[in-house]
């Protein structure tokens, strides 16, 4: 609202948001914490190397055994 058509009351001070939540984009920014969660379907591992190939190749098979093989998605090495 335009801040000249609001009571003489409220000017000046900050005015409530009436936004619902398709159109904060469908998220509850008021959600309590315990609601909060993230549950990955699969993940993906970025390994930035710099000319250490035997590290990179030691840390690659490290996180592919340790790694449940339904959650990891792919092993990405950057040299």
């Amino acid at each position: 609202p335009d801040v000249a058509s609001a009571p003489q009351s409220l000017r000046g001070q900050s005015q409530p948001s009436t936004l619902s939540q398709a159109d904060q984009g469908g998220f509850d920014l008021d959600a309590p914490l315990s609601t909060l969660s993230w549950q990955p379907k699969t993940i993906s591992v970025v390994l930035p190397c710099a000319e250490e190939r035997e590290y990179a190749l030691k840390t690659v098979e490290s996180v592919f055994s340790s790694t449940p093989s339904d959650v990891l998605h792919e092993i990405v090495v950057v040299d």
